[in-house]
């Protein structure tokens, strides 16, 4: 059983009561961008987001992840810290 699992059967979690949160990554090399999304993957799953889903753009360099969140702040916090040696951006969209 996962971390997320075990949250989900946590009494004060409730799985109904959810938000939505999408990250639209955006690199130059199409290797940067797998690397960047996998670990923004793993990183939000560590923070207990699930329903984790990627989207790639035709023709862009663009991926769109999706997941749910419990509505904390913390899942924010914990995305704004990452920080890679490539050229990226990240923009962000919270269902808050």
């Amino acid at each position: 059983m996962n971390r997320n699992e075990l949250m989900m059967k946590h009494p004060s979690v409730e799985p109904d009561c959810f938000r939505r949160g999408k990250l639209r990554i955006h690199a130059e090399k199409s290797d940067e961008l797998k690397g960047i999304t996998e670990i923004y993957m793993k990183a939000l799953d560590e923070i207990g987001a699930w329903d984790l889903a990627t989207k790639s753009l035709k023709e862009s360099k663009v991926r769109i992840v999706s997941f749910k969140y419990n509505g904390t702040i913390a899942s924010m916090h914990a995305i704004s810290k990452l920080r890679f040696p490539a050229r990226y951006t990240v923009r962000t969209e919270w269902d808050i």
